[in-house]
C-alpha cells in the first residue's frame, strides 16, 4: 500500500513538472519550449529577443496543438465508446447466436424422437394386424379351441394397447 502511495505521487510529480511546458516547431524549423509567457530554444530563455509577430505565431502554434490534443482525446473517447458498444452488440450477436443453436438443437431431438415414435408405432400396428389376421383366419376355419380364442384375443388387446400408447405418444409430437 504504502509503495502504491509512493508511486502515485512519483507520477503526480512528474505529470505536474512535464505538464507545464508544450513543445512546438514552427514551419522554419526551430524548435521552442512555451512555459507560461515564456518562450526558451535549446534551454535559453528568448522571450524577450523575439517579436511580438513570432511570439503570438508560436502561442498560436501552441494553441493549436493544444486543440488537436482536445479533439484527439475527444476522438479517441468517441472510439473507445464505439468499440465498447460494438464489442456489447458482439456479444448480444453471440448469445443470440448459441440460443438459436440451442433451438435448433432441440427441434433436432424432438424430430429424431417423433421419428422414433413413429417408427415403433407403425411396426406395432404392422405387428397387431399381421396377428389380427392370423386370429380371424384361424377362427374361420375353426381351428381354435375355445382356450385358444381366449388365448388370442388376450394376445390381441395386449397389443391393441400397445398400439394405442404408442399412437398416444406420437400425438404428443403434434
Amino acid at each position: 500500500m504504502k509503495f502504491i502511495k509512493i508511486l502515485f505521487l512519483w507520477l503526480l510529480i512528474l505529470f505536474v513538472s512535464c505538464g507545464g511546458y508544450e513543445q512546438v516547431i514552427t514551419e522554419d524549423g526551430s524548435v521552442y519550449e512555451v512555459k507560461g509567457n515564456k518562450i526558451k530554444s535549446n534551454g535559453d530563455d528568448i522571450t524577450e529577443t523575439l517579436s511580438y509577430d513570432e511570439r503570438e505565431k508560436i502561442k498560436n502554434l501552441v494553441s493549436q496543438k493544444k486543440q488537436a490534443k482536445k479533439e484527439a482525446e475527444k476522438l479517441k473517447k468517441e472510439l473507445e465508446e464505439k468499440k465498447e458498444r460494438q464489442e456489447e452488440i458482439e456479444k448480444e450477436a453471440q448469445e443470440k447466436q448459441k440460443a438459436l443453436e440451442d433451438k435448433k438443437e432441440a427441434l433436432e431431438d424432438k424430430l429424431k424422437a417423433k421419428k422414433e415414435f413413429r417408427e415403433n408405432y407403425i411396426e406395432l400396428k404392422k405387428k397387431y394386424d399381421k396377428e389380427h389376421k392370423i386370429y380371424k383366419k384361424l377362427k374361420r376355419k375353426g381351428e381354435l379351441s375355445p382356450n385358444d380364442i381366449i388365448d388370442w384375443e388376450e394376445k390381441l388387446n395386449k397389443l391393441k394397447s400397445e398400439v394405442e400408447e404408442a399412437r398416444n405418444e406420437l400425438e404428443k409430437f403434434d
